[in-house]
């Protein structure tokens, strides 16, 4: 995993699914670990500055539940979401799961709003009709 302040744990069945994500969130500076089992989950040092948390949609729902409490206890300041394929969110847990991304842009807005990161700035225009 790459040194950075804002550490994200993936935890997912889909190797494949857990590695586009990664690389995606790595080459936007952040520190990525991953997990396939409760098992490897538990082996993430401590110490590792978990910021954020994201249960992929192929996990069941009582590894989503002990996935959350595992995060509680190792990294009690990190946010834990799980991703979904769902298109309408069942009531009274929305805000606890997030729709699964569409693309490599929506996951980098979704983990910046997240974790309260401002976007990247834009270049303003100068008078000329330029970027700056």
């Amino acid at each position: 995993m790459k040194a950075a302040h804002n550490s994200i744990l993936l935890f997912g069945r889909e190797p494949e699914i857990l590695a586009t994500r990664q690389w995606v969130l790595e080459s936007r500076g952040y520190g990525v670990a991953i997990a396939h089992t409760l098992a490897e989950m538990a082996t993430v040092p401590k110490d590792t500055p978990i910021r954020l948390v994201l249960l992929c949609h192929t996990l069941s729902p009582a590894d989503r539940t002990a996935a959350a409490a595992l995060t509680s206890t190792r990294w009690p300041g990190a946010i834990c979401r799980a991703l979904t394929q769902a298109t309408r969110m069942p009531a009274g847990i929305l805000g606890r799961l997030m729709h699964t991304c569409e693309g490599s842009t929506d996951l980098v807005v979704m983990v910046r709003m997240l974790l309260r990161e401002d976007p990247p700035a834009t270049p303003k225009p100068s008078r000329r009709g330029k970027a700056a």
